[in-house]
Order: structure tokens, then sequence, then C-alpha cells
């Protein structure tokens, strides 16, 4: 394992568990990528699997550690510590980059652009990547954008290491948005522009711990408004935020398959 220099541009960070069956696909993406000035680290919750000895096939990792935590978010505010790049990303260990040319694009806009956020769009795919489910184009961030249903993927998410400094890390005690508590903090937070890039940045697989616990997630994202004093009506918000899920997943992506197939 090769490490970067202290002044990377870019750290991407995976958290794994007992995750064999996925990994060797996340890293392939991230070997693959046509830039790799950036940072790669890992933190294995203490797999009992064989995820350490797939890991440890792979130069493109710069820091592995594994030790037992408290779940992902814990993994993410470790891997957010170790990182020394001026913006951190995440991976999750199930997902893979889209393209190989995701980070170029990324350190594309880190190097010109005077911002805190850089995000994108991901495809949801069930078994294997070519059966794409559905896509989540985010579009342009307005101010007052999330209090309408509106949020960008967590995993085409990226923030300066200053916001992270500034504003906190994930917060333990939301056991499933935590990603969303941190991207509305955010974006409140910051003073400059967020940058959207109208691109795929990740092959997302379906089944996560926010789709299996869709009621924890919505008591969670509830409570992420709440703590960060911003008045909302929910009944309203969730009437728009699961709608527009709904909407796009079952109606709209289908038919834009079916034309696109004619």
């Amino acid at each position: 394992m090769d490490s970067k220099p202290t002044d990377s541009l870019l750290s991407i960070i995976t958290v794994a568990f007992n995750s064999q069956e996925t990994i060797r696909e996340t890293l392939d993406s991230v070997q693959s990528q046509i830039d790799r000035d950036f940072e790669y680290i890992i933190i294995d919750g203490g797999s009992s699997d064989s995820t350490l000895s797939i890991v440890q096939e792979y130069d493109c990792v710069d820091i592995l550690i594994s030790e037992p935590d408290m779940g992902i978010y814990d993994g993410m505010n470790k891997g957010i510590k170790m990182a020394s790049g001026r913006f951190i990303g995440f991976l999750n260990s199930d997902d893979l980059f889209a393209s190989q040319d995701v980070t170029l694009e990324l350190l594309k806009k880190i190097k010109t652009m005077d911002t805190d956020i850089v995000y994108g769009d991901i495809r949801y795919f069930e078994n294997n990547i070519e059966e794409i489910t559905r896509i989540w184009s985010s579009g342009e961030y307005k101010k007052g954008s999330f209090n309408r249903g509106w949020h960008p993927p967590h995993p085409a998410f990226y923030a300066s290491k200053n916001l992270f400094l500034e504003s906190g890390k994930f917060d333990l005690d939301l056991k499933i948005a935590a990603d969303f508590e941190l991207m509305l903090r955010f974006f409140n937070y910051t003073k400059k522009n967020p940058v959207y890039i109208n691109k795929d940045f990740v092959l997302m697989r379906e089944g996560g711990a926010s789709h299996s616990n869709r009621l924890q997630g919505n008591k969670d994202v509830l409570n992420a408004f709440k703590k960060n004093n911003i008045k909302i009506n929910k009944l309203v918000y969730l009437w728009r935020r699961l709608s527009s899920k709904f909407i796009y997943r079952y109606i709209k992506y289908p038919l834009q398959n079916i034309f696109r197939k004619n």
C-alpha cells in the first residue's frame, strides 16, 4: 500500500464489514480510475470473512484500519479523522464508481472552483450493473431545496475537510439518516455555492439500510430538521419526498426505458 502525500486534494473513504461478496467490485472501480491522484482509505469494522485478504490484494489502498466500531457512521467518522485530502467523500463497500473518469471530473472541479461542496448523480442496480432500476439525478441546488424534499445522494456527495472541521461529523444518534442530516447541515452552513456535476458518480446496489428500514429512516430525516432548528410541515414534506421517489421509480424511469429501447 503506497501512501499518498499529506496534501492530497481528495480522500475517498470506504467503510466495510464482512463485505467479501461485493468489495472486489468496489476496489476494481477505484483501481480503474484514470486519475489516481487521491487518497483511498478503508475502515473495516473487524470483518471475520475474507474482506481483509481481498483488500490487501490492491495497491490503490493507502490506509487500512480494521477494528470494531459502532456502525457505518462511526466508521465514516474515523475515516474523516484520518483523511488528509482537501475534499472528502465516501464509496460504500457494495457500490462502485460508475465510470473510469469520476475522480478525474471531481479533481477538475476541486482544483478550479471555489466551493465547499461538489455533488453529482447515481444509478441504482439490482443484481448486476446492467440491471439499472432507477436514476437519481440531483440537479442544481436552490436555497430551501431540502425543505421541499430535495437532497443529493450521499454516495455522490463530496465536501471540503474544512467544512467537516467547522460543522462537525456524522451524528451517531441518527442510525439510518445521519448522512442526510450531515448534508442538510453542510448545505445550510457553507457560504460558498455548491457545485453540481451532471454525471453519474456511483452505481449503487439496491437494499441498503435506509431501504430496509424506511420508517426509521423517515423518522431520522424529520429529526434532522429538528436538530438543525428548521421548521417544516412534516406531512407535506413526507408527501413530497415519498411521492417524488415513487413517481420516478415506478412511472418516469420505466417510461424513459421504453422510449430508449424503441
